[in-house]
């Protein structure tokens, strides 16, 4: 686990490497639903896929930021391989130096 420092309870990542992985669970294994949500903060304007939570199999994301611009977040995932949430973009980025909420269910 590399995440940097932390501010006020909060974590804060440097946007190069900082990262924290979390072991297999089964607790983690979707069947029919999940919501995925987090407070972000970002300081820059970043562009490309930036993860805030994601799983690769049977996989679901989280994302600040996509291919369809800086700070334009993303959500999707898969299981089974079939998509129960293909991949959504909002219209608009979310804003530097503010706490945006984000949420995908």
């Amino acid at each position: 686990m590399d995440v940097g420092r932390q501010d006020g309870g909060a974590l804060s990542f440097d946007g190069v490497n900082a990262v924290v992985f979390v072991n297999a669970s089964a607790s983690l294994n979707v069947s029919s639903a999940v919501t995925l949500e987090a407070w972000v903060y970002p300081t820059a304007n970043q562009s490309g896929w930036r993860a805030i939570l994601q799983r690769h199999v049977n996989a679901y994301l989280l994302h600040a930021s996509n291919d369809a611009g800086a700070l334009r977040p993303a959500a999707g995932g898969t299981v089974q391989r079939s998509a129960f949430c293909p991949p959504s973009v909002p219209p608009a980025a979310i804003p530097v130096n503010a706490w945006t909420h984000l949420s995908m269910t």
